[in-house]
């Protein structure tokens, strides 16, 4: 029974602060533009961080892939990992017999091929691949089969995987494409599946993945460089430390061994690390901005509803003169303020809407390996909460502001109690500009610090 009567008193409370609102539009209007920029700022990057970092990779067990790579020992440790130039086949397959603590690893190099006989001829993105990379990623085709071991020969009649995005757009997603063969660069490929819609590997425009076809008991150490990419998956009784360090030792012995590794040793990175472009920081460094962003907001419409409650001061004394307590005042401001932080939330799931590709059309080429954040479950429940969590913020300052004035001094409002409220209100101010110039200085630190900016002040100084 008190349940129903509290929730009789909540809706009547919504109706009432849906004509209050109603009969003062530039204010109603104010405060949801103002809401709408922050909660849709916040939720729009909180999207691609959600999407980036927090999602699981789309593999099975994806936390136990990841990518090694050769480096050089004289080389500066700034240049990183992925400034190598790839691994030779032959410590690639002395990896793979010596390693006991990956249960997998295989290889792969993109190339562009050239799709014709089939109408106007296009520039294919393709990943050549041996036998075992589809094993360590553990992702099944949607139709066919993927690279065999028979497949991934010297001399084998070349195959092809075809990507879901290929397939859709030049074979109509016809089921029956299986065995069908291809002229590409002007060689028959027989192919042999199709993978399943939003798989991928490194990157996202990859049509097609054929056979490598590597002789690997050709003496690669003396006849080839090093010009392959390296995947591996961790064993499940092992760790990636453990396989990093068991890694380093084996390339230390092949290094003491042969003279071409000398000088020679492996760096390994995770795959998310390697996903995400080394973003990681950066995205949590703008989720904190956004944060800010939102912060002001939020001052801001505390502001508002602040001199809205002062200019509504003899309204409320009114009500509490007719018997209204201090507990239903409070709760009718909280529900206002609710109401519109919901109604911003709203309007910024518009804004993030319009916003998602603007924002990764902006990001740099290679900057993000994604491009299909979308609004989902996911997003649509972190902005409610966001949105409640707004509206009971910014509504508690004025709020308890008028809670704890007592009757007598709402009927006798002095210049002095104005005052007060004037006193709250421009402190309230100096908060706001005071969180703006913080985030103006870490803009400008960012951008001092970013690489690009880096760069361009070292090609100026070396000139």
């Amino acid at each position: 029974m008190a349940v129903m009567e509290s929730m009789d008193d909540v809706l009547r409370d919504i109706r009432h602060s849906i004509r209050g609102l109603r009969r003062s539009p530039g204010f109603a209007l104010a405060v949801l533009l103002t809401l709408a920029l922050g909660i849709g700022g916040n939720t729009a990057i909180f999207s691609v961080v959600d999407q980036v970092l927090l999602r699981p990779l789309p593999y099975p067990d994806g936390d136990r892939l990841i990518r090694i790579y050769e480096q050089r020992l004289d080389r500066p440790a700034t240049t990183g990992p992925r400034s190598s130039n790839g691994v030779s086949p032959a410590n690639w397959l002395d990896w793979q017999q010596q390693s006991r603590t990956i249960s997998s690893m295989g290889i792969w190099l993109g190339l562009s091929r050239t799709l014709t006989g089939m109408g106007e001829p296009e520039r294919l993105r393709g990943q050549y691949v041996s036998w075992e990379f589809f094993e360590v990623l553990g992702v099944k085709p949607l139709l066919g089969r993927v690279v065999s071991a028979d497949d991934d020969r010297p001399m084998a009649p070349p195959v092809a995987v075809l990507s879901h995005g290929l397939w859709q757009r030049r074979f109509n997603s016809d089921p029956n494409v299986i065995g069908r063969v291809l002229q590409i660069d002007d060689t028959p490929v027989t192919v042999i599946g199709v993978m399943p819609q939003g798989f991928r590997f490194i990157y996202q425009d990859t049509d097609f993945w054929g056979a490598f076809g590597l002789d690997r008991s050709s003496p690669w150490r003396q006849i080839g460089g090093r010009f392959t990419d390296v995947i591996a998956r961790v064993s499940p009784d092992a760790t990636i430390a453990s396989a990093d360090a068991e890694l380093k030792a084996i390339t230390s012995a092949l290094a003491s061994r042969y003279d071409f590794n000398k000088n020679r040793s492996i760096a390994v990175v995770p795959l998310r690390e390697e996903l995400t472009g080394q973003v990681e920081q950066s995205l949590l460094v703008l989720y904190g901005a956004v944060a800010v962003l939102l912060l002001i907001a939020c001052l801001n419409v505390a502001n508002l509803l602040l001199a809205r409650a002062a200019a509504r001061r003899h309204e409320i004394a009114i009500r509490t003169a007719l018997g209204a307590g201090r507990l239903p005042i409070v709760r009718q401001l909280l529900v206002e303020s609710v109401l519109l932080a919901l109604g911003g939330g709203l309007l910024g799931l518009i804004v993030v809407r319009w916003s998602i590709d603007g924002l990764l059309a902006l990001t740099p080429v290679g900057l993000l390996h994604v491009t299909d954040v979308h609004l989902d479950w996911r997003v649509m429940v972190y902005a409610l909460g966001v949105s409640l969590a707004t509206g009971i913020v910014v509504g508690l300052t004025p709020a308890f502001s008028v809670a704890k004035r007592s009757l007598v001094i709402r009927l006798r409002e002095t210049s002095r109690n104005v005052t007060q409220f004037a006193r709250l209100r421009q402190g309230l101010v100096v908060a706001q500009v005071s969180m703006t110039i913080v985030l103006l200085c870490a803009a400008c630190w960012c951008e001092r610090c970013s690489p690009s900016t880096a760069q361009t002040a070292d090609s100026t100084g070396a000139t």
